[in-house]
């Protein structure tokens, strides 16, 4: 089946806090994808950040991206730059530091930083926690976890006339719903219908630096990603996408390394996911990310990474939940 690797912004409820879950690995409803899929991209096909090529320059191509809302005791901060139409929101903070943004371009939510004035910070096999949504906002658990400081963010391309429950709206961040796994606490959850250039869905910034942008993220110590998953997306595509943004998919103008100039960036790194419809975890390693092979073929460091992104595709209708995320 021909994935479909365009993204759209979706609002999500959202939780924090809590012990990680302990599961056992559960790679069933992890999928590869093929190097030949999606060979057909057009100028939408630069994801996060904005690339000059596609749609044009800050302010002149899409909407200026901004904060995702103030954190726990946060500041609302500003993010790069829409380019092609579509607007990311920053990750909310949990304790006063400046909120990441993730810039976008054609629809796609992405990846942003300056690394000159990031910080640093590295995973612990100890602190497995990216968030369970506990605390009930959109800003990753307090204290951090082995120094992840950021929030989650709504995605999608903008469709005129789609929806999305929440909205794509910057000035109101994901809040989480009820109930999470196992009928308790709180989970992230969307749904909607309509989008057809790339889709709909939720990220997460993982380090926020001081320019307010999103900045790369140690994982290296990490085997992967897992993830509480259920819901239901149906459509030509009904799998959902899981994207690993690094800087060295994303462009310069937003903190990467790739040149919109001369390639194609934001071919994130990928795998696709056979949604349950009752809770289930599901363990996404490393190993499983692919680039869908439209874009600048780079290599994955997860000593990079700067986004993590759960995107239904276009032309779906799509009602899903996620909890208990963390790495293994």
């Amino acid at each position: 089946m021909t994935k479909n690797r365009r993204r759209t912004l979706g609002f999500m409820a959202v939780a924090l806090g809590g012990a990680p879950a302990a599961c056992s690995v559960d790679t069933s409803d992890v999928h590869f994808l093929p190097d030949q899929v999606l060979a057909k991209a057009d100028a939408n096909a630069n994801d996060a950040g904005g690339a000059p090529d596609a749609g044009g320059v800050a302010n002149r191509g899409g909407v200026a991206n901004v904060a995702g809302g103030v954190g726990k005791g946060g500041t609302t901060a500003k993010a790069g730059a829409g380019n092609g139409g579509s607007r990311s929101t920053a990750g909310a903070t949990t304790g006063g530091a400046p909120a990441g943004g993730s810039g976008s371009t054609g629809g796609r939510g992405g990846a942003g930083g300056n690394p000159a004035q990031c910080p640093t910070a590295a995973g612990d096999r100890k602190k497995l926690l990216i968030d369970d949504f506990d605390d009930g906002d959109s800003g990753l658990p307090e204290p951090p976890q082995a120094g992840r400081v950021g929030g989650w963010y709504v995605i999608n391309d903008l469709t005129p006339g789609a929806v999305q429950v929440p909205p794509n709206d910057p000035s109101r961040p994901p809040i989480p719903d009820m109930p999470g796994v196992g009928g308790v606490g709180f989970a992230l959850h969307t749904l909607g219908t309509g989008f057809t250039t790339w889709g709909a869905g939720f990220g997460v910034t993982l380090l926020n630096g001081s320019t307010n942008m999103a900045c790369p993220y140690d994982a290296s110590v990490y085997t992967g990603v897992r993830v509480s998953l259920q819901g239901n997306i149906v459509g030509t595509d009904p799998l959902l996408q899981f994207h690993f943004v690094t800087t060295d998919v994303a462009d310069m103008e937003h903190g990467g390394t790739c040149d919109a100039k001369t390639e194609k960036c934001y071919d994130n790194f990928t795998a696709y996911i056979d949604v349950p419809s009752t809770w289930k975890s599901i363990d996404i390693p490393f190993t499983a990310l692919k680039q869908a092979g439209w874009g600048a073929s780079k290599k994955l460091y997860p000593s990079h990474v700067v986004n993590l992104e759960f995107i239904s595709a276009a032309d779906a209708d799509f009602d899903f939940w996620i909890d208990q995320v963390e790495f293994y």
